[in-house]
């Protein structure tokens, strides 16, 4: 699968990863393995697997060719999500893309350090 760089799997927002559903991409043909070139692939972020191995979460569904009846979609990781998002397209700015996918709030781990008493 592209993009195979070791990356900790960590869990996400998932509220904050459906709103990523929609956003417009431009996916260079040098993402899959195989292919070279430069050509930039049109396509759109269509769901969120949360099961999906690796983080790659985000699935892409690429704009249907005339000549294509299937429909060809892909997984991601957030970091390539961000990185081929389409900044041209003018709903860009509606999508919160931070550079790092967002925590799950339901799991992260909260360490209390025991407050030291002040002196009388």
């Amino acid at each position: 699968m592209p993009s195979q760089s070791q990356h900790p799997v960590v869990p996400i927002d998932r509220e904050w990863a459906v709103s990523v559903v929609g956003l417009r991409m431009q996916v260079p043909e040098h993402w899959w393995p195989g292919y070279s070139g430069s050509k930039l692939c049109a396509g759109k972020i269509v769901a969120v697997d949360f099961e999906e191995p690796a983080g790659r979460y985000f699935t892409l569904r690429l704009d249907a060719d005339e000549d294509e009846d299937d429909e060809i979609v892909f997984s991601m990781r957030y970091d390539d999500v961000v990185h081929y998002a389409d900044e041209q397209h003018e709903r860009y700015a509606s999508f919160q893309l931070p550079p790092e996918a967002l925590a799950d709030p339901q799991r992260e781990e909260v360490r209390l350090s025991r407050s030291r008493s002040l002196p009388q």
